[in-house]
């Protein structure tokens, strides 16, 4: 029994971790010097990726940021 437990245990911290993933993503996507942003929107880069970090490695689940860091990799992925 303990087997299973450990096995569904390992599966639910694998799902929970993948949610974190896009802010991960988008904070690297924001501190890539290759990409080029609009002049607006590059004063707030540094700020917005420190954000994104963070609710990645506090395992902090805020929809609007995780809307925020989909709308990221989007639109890079569509641009590039």
């Amino acid at each position: 029994m303990s087997d299973t437990k450990s096995l569904l245990h390992r599966q639910e911290m694998k799902i929970t971790d993948d949610i974190f993933n896009p802010y991960e993503k988008a904070a690297l996507l924001l501190r890539d010097e290759n990409l080029v942003w609009d002049d607006d929107f590059n004063a707030i880069r540094e700020p917005l990726a420190i954000v994104l970090h963070e609710c990645a490695t506090t395992k902090n689940l805020n929809p609007y940021l995780l809307e925020v860091a989909f709308k990221l990799i989007d639109t890079t992925k569509s641009n590039a």
